[in-house]
């Protein structure tokens, strides 16, 4: 009790003891032989105990390691989540271009059925016939449409592309 703050030749708010003698803040190591005594109210005290040395060494050795397992561990989350975003990009890049080849031969495929719907001979010398040439083109903006829609999907370890066809 006559080591709190507040009591007769005691400060008032705070002490400090090394070896059980009263010590000004100053110049006392914070070791096993260190105590101090802080009032938080009128009836709370705060009481710090020192360490040995060794001890202090363990703990701050304990928590540089946990703040580089920490620090490795995001290091690690960054870089799985550049790979993930990477892997993004390059699944939307190979849809994007698996989307334009098939595009260009959407293109292609119309502009053939639409030279033969015109009497023109860039079929070498054969024609659908009216009804078939219709059908066709039909078929051929339902595909137009699919193209325009493909995803890219997991399979294997590959990415493909996967196309739904809507039947009219």
């Amino acid at each position: 009790m006559e080591q709190l703050p507040g009591q007769p030749g005691n400060q008032k708010t705070s002490c400090t003891y090394y070896q059980g003698v009263s010590s000004r803040r100053t110049g006392a190591p914070h070791d096993e032989n260190y105590m101090g005594i802080t009032a938080e109210g009128k009836h709370r005290f705060r009481v710090v105990k020192g360490l040995p040395i060794e001890e202090q060494e363990r703990r701050f050795s304990a928590l540089r390691e946990a703040e580089k397992a920490r620090a490795q561990a995001r290091k690690e989350e960054e870089y799985q989540a550049s790979i993930a975003r990477l892997a993004q990009r390059k699944r939307e890049s190979t849809a994007a271009v698996l989307r334009d080849q098939l595009q260009v031969g959407v293109d292609s495929l119309r502009r053939t059925l639409r030279s033969c719907q015109q009497g023109q001979d860039l079929l070498h010398d054969w024609c659908l016939p009216e009804g078939d040439l219709q059908r066709v083109l039909r078929q051929v903006e339902m595909l137009d449409r699919a193209v325009r829609e493909v995803t890219p999907i997991r399979h294997s370890s590959h990415s493909v592309a996967r196309l739904s066809l809507v039947q009219s």
